[in-house]
């Protein structure tokens, strides 16, 4: 059975930024004239399975996009002269091949680099080394790479300035206090609900404020939506009263990957949802876990 090492890194296929409709099609975008669905049956998850894969190809014919042109400097991927043939390797108690594992899971591209070379590039459902595809979670990596060059030209002092200092917005909401670096470690300890296909969620509420497309709306909705959530919670506190719970000094922590929560063991939470605790960070997360009030109890009474 063959196996990959640890030198080798494999990312789901993320290709060049989507061109304008219009751009697309002046340059022969294949995929440009194909059929797609809403934003909001693609969170819905109502699309059939070749409809979203045109949609995630056509993301830009949903969203407004710009084209950034790469700088002089372009670092070239150059072919392994050893790729890979034939991939075995064992996933959830189970021997797989790798082309019925990416069958399986619908992987719509696969780029694996070895070295710095590719050492295999494979694609399905009519995709090409010419597809755009949406890129979801990967902003994120993008956005900390552009923090570590904001911090090299010194537009940003340090990772652990605070959030207002930079957005003067958030000021009074409940991400004051919280510092770049909680942000870039997904850690600043803001209730948030990312389901997907429940209407009610902060994510859907996040989803129809960016279709509006109005300049500011997103920021209102972080800062003034979130500031607004924290009165109600402080209102419905003050009309419950003070908690009554058992007297018992014992903490329950659960830890699930870079998640940690802290609940007291009287059956009160303690509102404390910490990511990435280790090292000297410790004990910043522990004043900042010391800051969070408790919400209602769990188990009144």
């Amino acid at each position: 059975m063959s196996r990959i090492g640890l030198v080798a890194v494999l990312v789901v296929l993320t290709l060049a930024p989507p061109l304008a409709p219009e751009m697309a099609r002046a340059e022969g975008y294949p995929h440009a004239q194909e059929p797609i669905g809403t934003v909001r049956e693609m969170y819905d998850g109502a699309l059939t399975p070749d409809l979203a894969v045109n949609t995630f190809r056509n993301i830009d014919r949903l969203f407004p996009t710009r084209r950034i042109a790469h700088g002089a400097n372009v670092w070239p991927l150059p072919r392994s002269d050893k790729p890979f043939r034939q991939v075995h390797f064992q996933s959830g108690g189970r021997e797989w091949d790798l082309f019925d594992y990416l069958a399986v899971n619908r992987v719509a591209g696969l780029l694996i680099l070895k070295d710095g070379r590719i050492a295999m590039e494979l694609y399905q459902y009519g995709n090409t080394e010419r597809t755009h595809w949406m890129s979801m979670s990967i902003a994120k990596s993008v956005t900390a790479t552009l923090i570590a060059s904001a911090l090299q030209q010194k537009l940003i002092g340090s990772l652990d300035d605070g959030l207002e200092k930079y957005v003067p917005r958030l000021a009074g909401s409940v991400y004051a206090g919280v510092s770049i670096r909680d942000i870039l470690m997904m850690s600043s300890g803001v209730r948030w609900n990312e389901t997907y296909t429940d209407p009610a969620s902060d994510r859907r509420r996040l989803l129809e404020v960016q279709i509006q497309q109005r300049p500011g709306a997103v920021l209102e909705l972080m800062a003034g939506g979130h500031r607004q959530q924290l009165q109600h919670r402080r209102d419905a506190d003050r009309r419950r009263g003070p908690a009554r719970c058992d007297p018992a000094p014992a903490l329950a922590i659960s830890v699930r990957a870079h998640l940690v929560e802290i609940r007291d063991g009287s059956g009160c939470e303690l509102v404390a949802r910490i990511g990435g605790w280790h090292g000297d960070r410790r004990q910043r997360h522990e004043r900042h876990a010391a800051r969070l009030r408790p919400l209602r109890p769990v188990h009144p009474g």
